[in-house]
């Protein structure tokens, strides 16, 4: 299929898609073996975000990578078109969404926020109780750090009497580690059970 006939395709269903579509509802999982992969759908730019889930068999998941990423405020959230309807995520995982899709092909992820129904109690408990599974059989982890805060500018001060090259790399690290990923606890294993 040529370029412009996906991108065609995308669009007629996006165009189904509109801010009064219904919410998204996760159907239950089958099982507690079960697992729903994120399936995201191609796009560029700042493009409304388009997704499908589809639900499988832990054991029998197609190759899919796995993000690792801060969720953010959970009150700052914006909508992302699943399967035609309304779908709220946190604006860091959007913006994760926006840099990671591909602009011709689907990609398949597991996102926690997405891929576990965040209503449902008893299935959070069961599929976090399978992320070390669930990260340790992607064929990557994709680490989001999310943009820089504006606390960074409170580092410059530690950094005066550096010389210009120590400066750069110092600068950076700091940037690198003013991320709020860095102060989540569950990295260590999202990212020690990774291949």
């Amino acid at each position: 299929m040529s370029r412009l006939a996906k991108r065609k395709r995308r669009n007629t269903s996006i165009s189904r898609f509109s801010w009064s579509s219904p919410p998204y509802e996760h159907t239950p999982l089958p099982s507690t073996t079960s697992i729903r992969i994120l399936e995201l759908q191609p796009g560029e730019g700042t493009d409304i975000i388009a997704c499908r889930i589809s639900v499988v068999e832990f054991s029998q998941a197609l190759a899919y990578e796995a993000i690792s990423y801060a969720w953010g405020r959970g009150i700052d959230t914006r909508v992302i078109n699943c399967e035609d309807r309304k779908l709220r995520v946190t604006a860091n995982l959007r913006d994760a969404l926006w840099r990671i899709r591909d602009p011709v092909n689907v990609k398949l992820l597991w996102a926690d926020a997405v891929c576990i129904n965040q209503l449902d109690n008893e299935e959070r408990g069961f599929q976090v109780r399978q992320m070390p599974l669930i990260y340790a059989n992607a064929v990557r982890v994709l680490v989001w750090l999310d943009l820089p805060s504006s606390a960074f500018k409170d580092f410059g001060l530690l950094l005066e009497d550096l010389d210009a090259d120590t400066m750069v790399v110092a600068s950076a690290l700091c940037k690198l580690f003013d991320s709020p990923w860095f102060t989540r606890l569950w990295v260590v294993q999202e990212i020690g059970m990774a291949k």
